[in-house]
C-alpha cells in the first residue's frame, strides 16, 4: 500500500532561536521578579482586566496571573472585595481563581470564609483548599488545629497539609498526639508520624514507642524515634 507523504520544514537561524531563548529567559526573570516583589501598579492593571471581563470566562487569566503576584498589603482590602464578588461567580473556573487569590490575600480576620473554604469539597477547589489550609496555618490560631490535622484523611490534601502542620513547629505537636487515635486510615496515620518526626519533641516518645510496635506504622515510628531522639 503507498501512502503518500508530505513533508515540509522550515530552517530557522541560529540568531533568531537564540534570540528567542533570551526571551524566554528573560520572561521567566520577569515573572520571577512579579512573584517576590510587591507590585501595586501591576496588581491594579490586573485588577482592571479582571472587572473588564464583567464575570465571563475572560476573567480566568488575569485572575490566575493575579494569584502568582506578590502580595501588596495597600491593595489587600480592594483585592479581597473583588475576589470575594467573583467567588459567587455561575462560573465555576472564575469561582475558583478568585477563591485562590482570596485565600493568598486572606488575614486572620478572614478565618470563617477559610474554614468554609477548606471543607468544599468541589473537585475544582482543591488549590483552594490547599491555600486556605496554609492561611489558617498562617493566622495562628490553635483552635483550628483539629480542623487543619482532620485534613490527612483527604487523599487529595495529605501531602500538602503534611507541609503545613510541620510549618506550624512545636505547637501542633500535643494537638497531634490528643486527635491520633481518632484517625483510623493508615496512609493518614503515617503522615501524622512523619509530622512528628520533624517537630515532635520527648512528649511523642510513649505514643510512638507504643506504634513501633504496630506491624502498620512501625517503620514510620522507628524513624520519628530516632529523629526525635537524636535532637535531645
Amino acid at each position: 500500500i503507498d501512502v503518500p507523504v508530505r513533508i515540509t520544514y522550515t530552517l530557522r537561524s541560529v540568531e533568531e532561536m537564540q534570540r528567542e531563548r533570551e526571551q524566554a529567559e528573560a520572561d521567566r526573570k520577569q515573572r520571577e521578579v512579579e512573584r517576590t516583589t510587591p507590585n501595586p501598579e501591576i496588581v491594579d492593571e490586573v485588577l482592571a482586566q479582571v472587572k473588564a471581563q464583567e464575570g465571563g470566562s475572560g476573567a480566568i487569566a488575569p485572575l490566575s496571573r493575579l494569584g502568582q503576584l506578590a502580595v501588596v498589603d495597600s491593595k489587600r482590602d480592594e483585592v479581597l472585595r473583588v475576589m470575594k464578588n467573583h467567588m459567587s461567580n455561575s462560573n465555576g473556573f472564575v469561582r475558583k481563581s478568585a477563591t485562590e487569590v482570596f485565600c493568598l490575600y486572606a488575614t486572620a480576620e478572614h478565618l470563617p470564609e477559610l474554614r468554609q473554604i477548606v471543607k468544599d469539597n468541589d473537585s475544582l477547589m482543591i488549590e483552594s483548599r490547599k491555600r486556605a489550609s496554609q492561611a489558617i496555618a498562617k493566622a495562628g490560631n490553635t483552635d483550628d488545629y483539629p480542623l487543619l490535622i482532620g485534613l490527612v484523611n483527604d487523599g487529595f490534601l495529605r501531602t500538602d497539609v503534611k507541609k503545613v502542620l510541620i510549618s506550624i513547629g512545636p505547637a501542633i505537636e500535643e494537638p497531634i498526639l490528643k486527635q491520633f487515635d481518632s484517625i483510623t486510615d493508615i496512609f493518614s496515620r503515617n503522615e501524622l508520624i512523619d509530622v512528628l518526626k520533624k517537630i515532635g519533641t520527648s512528649r511523642s516518645i510513649p505514643a510512638l514507642e507504643k506504634l513501633a510496635s504496630d506491624g502498620h506504622a512501625k517503620y514510620n515510628a522507628s524513624q520519628a524515634l530516632d529523629a526525635i531522639r537524636a535532637r535531645q
